[in-house]
């Protein structure tokens, strides 16, 4: 084994944090910092327990599909497992998402389930372009006859109007598109020492935004010309008391536009089975998705602080725009440097997540053409089929960005769909496999694995824990399942409440 728990760690945080949590600062300013933090720690717990229950049913679906598949007299186990053993996730199969719910479901709601997945992937997948494209185009100092930088105002609208700019925009694209293109090709396992370099940057550039934002607060309280020479925060914005009021607002608005947000960075349930699938010690995913979700929730919410604080009433929707102000040529090179790094960060940013969502579309789609996992794959032509998947799904987004840069209500739609894939579906699965290994219990002897008494109210399904089954926690439990379902429930009428009255205000105002 070397550091496959490292690189899994890497996979999955590149994954996740691509550039919708760069809009939290602004939330917690908006909405208040307390009580963002209060339901941002709340909604990291619910998707934590939620990535559990994918853990625990990609283990039980082996186990439900290798009885499926043998006689009923022969045992469960092979001769390379232990008992303990049984239940984890597979050695030699990856279990999609797609298979696992055809396992569970039947083909039709496999079917489905990718569709929606489908859905909101390239739907991300065009944000991620669109904002990497616009960042490079806002930013990049060329002022020609053919090019020219952008405004951030040019942006509004579906494209930019202006000639220059739009040259620029396209030449953007074109330039991230050839990148994230060869990635998504060359598959994962021949791309990890690149994605941890890039996770590792990650870290690096979210630590040194935190860092500058505390110095920064610090600064504004002794002398605040220091740090706002080309900005205008005046003077009595650096009070305390303005400080409390920013951390004690309650602005029930902003906390419902915030939630899909909250959960869209923390959406990594269907790259799961991939990327735990790389990592030999199955005994430790568990484990390793909770430090995962803790670095995440800790990550996010001190950047959220900080910044909000360090900002106020002059923080941009997209953080990384505050340091706009400090390319000024008055500031030592250095800052200026530093700032550069920040506003382009985006892009180093979403070259990580941008393949591995690609890649792990195309296993899904692979999956349902080929009915089988691409961990199984033996010919050359099954291995074409996927590279050609795979090149189709990074290119489409590509396509669309050139003719549509502005997604912001598409983003809050794809915010909708990561609820229910985040949510709602675990809990689904979770039962369905639950249910499934009890049923089996008299009918393949699991009775030598588990504790028979643990089965004892197997016949009352309302009564029932469901703790007690095989490879459960006790949050595998029925009254934390249901409490899972009316939570993700609640919240998916709440994301699309404040889409359509954004949309709403949005047309209003037009």
């Amino acid at each position: 084994m070397k550091f496959q728990e490292v690189f899994c760690y890497f996979y999955i945080i590149n994954y996740t944090l691509g550039s919708g949590f760069l809009s939290l600062p602004y939330i917690f300013y908006k909405a208040g910092t307390l009580v963002i933090i209060v339901s941002y720690v709340f909604y990291c717990l619910v998707s934590l327990v939620s990535a559990i229950y994918v853990v625990e049913f990609l283990g039980r679906v082996k186990v439900i599909d290798r009885r499926s598949q043998s006689d009923e007299s022969q045992p469960l186990l092979n001769n390379t497992e232990s008992r303990d053993d049984l239940f984890l996730h597979s050695q030699n199969r990856k279990y999609e998402i797609s298979e696992s719910g055809q396992i569970l479901f039947g083909f039709s709601a496999s079917l489905f389930i990718v569709f929606m997945f489908c859905c909101f992937n390239i739907t991300s997948l065009w944000a991620y372009c669109a904002v990497a494209a616009s960042t490079l185009a806002t930013n990049l100092p060329i002022d020609t006859n053919t090019f020219l930088k952008c405004s951030s105002s040019q942006f509004i609208k579906r494209l930019p109007n202006q000639y220059g700019c739009l040259n620029l925009y396209r030449v953007a694209v074109a330039g991230y598109g050839i990148i994230v293109l060869f990635l998504s090709v060359i598959g994962l396992k021949k791309q990890k020492y690149l994605q941890l370099i890039l996770g590792i940057a990650r870290f690096i550039i979210i630590a040194s935004i935190i860092v500058f934002s505390f110095v920064k607060i610090v600064f504004d309280q002794i002398n605040p010309q220091i740090m706002n020479i080309h900005t205008t925060n005046s003077t009595n914005l650096t009070h305390v008391h303005t400080y409390s009021q920013t951390i004690l607002r309650f602005n029930i608005a902003y906390i419902f536009y915030g939630i899909p947000i909250f959960l869209y960075s923390l959406q990594n349930h269907f790259f799961l089975p991939t990327a735990l699938f790389t990592v030999t010690n199955k005994k430790l995913l568990k484990s390793l998705t909770i430090v995962v979700f803790m670095s995440i929730g800790v990550l996010v919410t001190t950047l959220g602080i900080s910044v909000s604080l360090a900002f106020l009433h002059n923080i941009n929707p997209n953080c990384v725009l505050n340091w706009i102000p400090y390319t000024h040529e008055s500031y030592h090179i250095s800052l200026r440097i530093f700032s550069y790094i920040v506003i382009f960060f985006p892009v180093i940013d979403l070259l990580s997540c941008y393949p591995l969502s690609t890649i792990l579309q195309a296993n899904l789609l692979f999956q349902i053409i080929m009915r089988t996992d691409t961990s199984q794959i033996e010919t050359f032509k099954q291995q074409m089929i996927l590279v050609s998947l795979r090149c189709l799904i990074a290119l489409l987004p590509i396509l669309l960005s050139l003719f549509v840069a502005n997604l912001i209500v598409i983003t809050d739609i794809s915010g909708i769909f990561s609820i229910s894939l985040m949510l709602i579906l675990p809990v689904v699965f979770q039962w369905r496999s639950q249910r499934l290994i009890e049923l089996m219990y008299d009918m393949s002897g699991l009775a030598s694995l588990v504790n028979k008494k643990l089965f004892d109210r197997i016949g009352s399904f309302m009564f029932t824990t469901r703790a007690h089954t095989p490879y459960s926690g006790w949050y595998s439990g029925f009254c934390v399942q249901i409490s899972v379902a009316v939570i993700s429930v609640i919240t998916l009428l709440i994301a699309i409440s404040s889409v359509v009255l954004q949309f709403m205000h949005e047309t209003d105002s037009s």
